[in-house]
């Protein structure tokens, strides 16, 4: 038995070997009749060899431009061989190409694991992938959004409550919003650009109450290696949208998320204690929640921290619907 499948590798490889040179010939499709056969004879249990045939396959298919066939050889090698560096890369080219990016940068990311201190080119990709993703889902939001009446008074009075937010300064209405979100488009050299878009694409959706929507930019940016203010203003925004949508109405909710919420805090206070932003939002959760005492320590550290001896920032958006 241990000779039959000896000698049927034996003849697979001598298969593989045939599909190489027809490979090198660039006879593509009759080198993928030999690879295949070389699968069909190949005992079950040789997972990395049959692994090989599946990528040599790929590679055929890659030559013939026909991408969503490369991608199942490659997935097909992957299941036997998790960790087969060449059917990643060509899988992940694959993906780009075709325009799935959101699976290619995992196949990416799992190329840098791999690679270790050889994944310069990897990383590299990595991060164009990002770049490309951030464009792309911007260019979606902007052309799929639905336009929600939200005033330049209500754009003021939510960013009159942050002192520092990290991505936009001064007086902010519409204009501001918009024309900040193109000009980071196109700025290539800002580091943090992509979070930033991010930020106010969550900031226009909270305030147009899609408030599910809005925890997936700020949760992307919390999980970034983006400028602290960034990710003490989107903590923020996370800890206050999580029990937002219960507050005029269904208060046992709004109790049941309230640990969610200081979670959010508490991470904000880890990124910057020193964040005045962080107790004056705080003590308005608080305050809703009826914790007068810590509300008001809270507002006490607020005021410690901004000298501000005549207390708080002029409207407090949290106790009225944004829109």
């Amino acid at each position: 038995m241990a000779e039959n499948k000896e000698l049927l590798l034996r003849k697979a490889l001598v298969s593989k070997s045939c599909g190489n040179n027809l490979f090198e010939r660039k006879e593509y499709e009759k080198a993928i009749v030999l690879y295949r056969k070389a699968i069909e004879i190949c005992p079950k249990g040789e997972k990395n060899e049959i692994a090989i045939f599946h990528q040599n396959i790929a590679a055929c298919y890659e030559k013939l431009k026909f991408l969503p066939q490369v991608i199942e050889e490659c997935t097909r090698a992957l299941s036997l061989n998790p960790k087969y560096v060449k059917a990643l890369k060509r899988r992940a080219n694959a993906l780009e190409l075709t325009e799935n990016l959101n699976e290619a940068i995992n196949d990416i990311a799992a190329l840098c694991v791999l690679q270790g201190a050889t994944a310069e080119e990897s990383i590299k990709k990595y991060g164009n992938l990002l770049e490309r993703i951030c464009e792309k889902e911007t260019k979606e939001w902007m052309q799929n959004r639905v336009e929600v009446d939200v005033s330049d008074e209500v754009i003021r009075i939510h960013f009159s409550n942050f002192i520092n937010n990290g991505f936009i300064e001064g007086e902010v209405n519409n204009n501001v919003l918009n024309n900040t979100l193109s000009k980071l488009q196109s700025d290539v050299n800002d580091a943090d650009r992509c979070h930033k878009i991010d930020a106010i694409q969550g900031t226009f959706e909270y305030l147009k109450t899609n408030y599910s929507e809005a925890d997936e930019f700020f949760a992307k940016i919390v999980q970034s290696d983006c400028n602290k203010y960034l990710k003490v203003y989107s903590n923020i925004m996370l800890a206050i949208t999580c029990f937002r949508p219960f507050l005029k109405s269904r208060e046992m909710e709004m109790l049941r998320l309230l640990p969610k919420s200081y979670e959010r805090f508490d991470a904000a206070i880890k990124v910057d204690a020193g964040n005045a932003d962080i107790y004056f939002h705080r003590a308005v959760v608080h305050y809703i929640v009826r914790k007068f005492e810590k509300a008001i320590d809270d507002l006490n550290k607020y005021i410690e921290l901004t000298g501000k001896k005549n207390g708080l920032p002029g409207n407090c958006y949290f106790l009225t619907s944004p829109v």
